[in-house]
């Protein structure tokens, strides 16, 4: 079986909907994946299997994943389900139970760098696995080795993992997951498995706000598993290349539908082996917390916090609303003549325009010649979406006018004190573009 990519991480939440890094928020998904074993291979040629032997194997995992914020999440995930192996020749012995408990936490580097325009996510990722699936020995013949039916390594194992997340554009995006799997020590059956590593190449395409489509070839390698008593055995492991694709599709503001399914177009094995035919995985994720369960909606009452004590704090300055509810605008209408106007667009949604508005307002604060100009995104299906996104896009997003209404810049920029220098720039600087 496939060791278990990482949990946490900004592909994670991209797949899920949320761009960006979230904060304070919490998915929980519920998944079943069904895995198909029916062609039997010595090294990369097809060979007969006279018995006829099939392998089914379905498992139901219920994953947690919180996001911390400033780049950390941590997650842990139980699988539990039922793998059966038959021929034509016996009757189907099967292990039902659960599977392998892991736990896991990651670092997005993205939270040193700012997680905006065209800048890489790159999600460290560190999983611990505990020794609780279900295993089952079979022995219907002595002279030859005995076979394991498993949900799972049964042994503990540490699961180190990379996922570099590159924006090619505004809706496009690829995502490079890599995970090694280190089993330790040996299960109560007397097997560890070999050491494994899991990566992709995946394209996502994100055409509208949570909705995301992906395609890829995923890669396997694992080695040789080993007994106690016998050591390495000569058929287990190999090489796996499998085309992948999947999606996520909201059903509600909280609930995404997941699904995605792989077919291996190319494996070596070690020795003779029955290999799979299909995997297929369905599921819902929810998610609960982060910026809109906390009232972050600009302008309304909120629970006291740092975002809001800087907001309430300010008090001076010229700051309006130009556009809410999704309608749209010119730019004549809102620039602010002698003035360097800089037009916010934000999102209920977007987090991190929380802490853009602040730094906005302190700036307006205390600068006169300073006009701020907020308008409001509910999706880029909207006038002001069309207008402004026509390819889509990603918020924050600010644009700047000079003193005399000319469009001076177009940018995103999360990090507080790099949008400070920023703004500050402009106001030094006359020019338009």
């Amino acid at each position: 079986m496939s060791p278990n990519l990482p949990v946490g991480g900004s592909i994670t939440s991209l797949e899920l909907g949320e761009r960006g890094l979230p904060e304070g928020l919490t998915f929980l998904s519920l998944t079943q994946q069904t895995r198909y074993f029916s062609r039997a291979l010595d090294g990369d040629e097809a060979v007969d299997d006279p018995a006829g032997t099939r392998l089914l194997a379905l498992t139901t995992t219920l994953s947690a994943t919180h996001f911390l914020g400033a780049g950390w999440s941590f997650g842990a995930s139980l699988p539990a389900g039922l793998v059966q192996l038959s021929a034509a020749d016996g009757s189907p012995a099967r292990v039902a139970g659960l599977g392998d408990l892991r736990v896991a936490s990651s670092f997005d580097l993205a939270s040193l760098w700012g997680l905006t325009g065209r800048h890489p996510s790159v999600s460290l990722s560190l999983g611990l696995t505990l020794p609780t699936a279900a295993q089952a020995t079979l022995s219907p013949d002595p002279r030859v080795p005995p076979t394991v039916l498993s949900l799972g390594a049964g042994t503990f194992g540490l699961t180190p993992g990379v996922t570099l997340t590159q924006p090619l554009h505004e809706q496009v995006a690829l995502a490079l997951p890599l995970s090694v799997g280190i089993p330790i020590g040996y299960s109560r059956t007397g097997r560890r498995p070999g050491i494994g590593a899991l990566g992709a190449v995946d394209v996502l395409y994100l055409p509208l706000p949570r909705f995301v489509f992906r395609a890829g070839v995923g890669y396997e390698a694992t080695q040789h598993a080993s007994e106690e008593e016998v050591g390495p055995l000569i058929n287990s492991g190999g090489i796996w290349l499998r085309a992948r694709l999947g999606a996520s599709l909201p059903i509600h503001d909280r609930l995404t539908a997941l699904v995605s399914g792989e077919v291996p177009f190319y494996m070596n094995v070690n020795g003779r082996q029955i290999v799979e035919t299909f995997t297929v995985n369905g599921g819902l994720a929810l998610s609960f917390g982060g910026a809109e369960e906390q009232d972050h909606d600009h302008g309304h009452d909120h629970e006291e916090g740092p975002v809001d004590e800087g907001r309430d704090s300010l008090d001076a300055g010229d700051v309006m609303d130009v556009a809410t509810g999704g309608e749209t605008f010119t730019l004549a209408e809102v620039a602010v003549p002698g003035k360097v106007t800089v037009i916010d667009f934000w999102a209920r949604w977007c987090h991190p325009c929380e802490h853009v508005d602040v730094v906005l307002r302190q700036l307006a604060a205390e600068t006169p010649e300073l006009a701020i100009r907020r308008a409001e995104v509910i999706d880029f299906e909207h006038p002001i979406g069309r207008d402004y996104f026509p390819e889509g896009g990603a918020l924050p997003h600010l644009l700047v006018l000079d003193r005399s209404g000319k469009l001076m810049a177009r940018f995103s920029e999360g990090d507080p004190e790099a949008l400070r220098r920023r703004i500050r720039s402009y106001l030094r600087r006359p020019g338009a573009i």
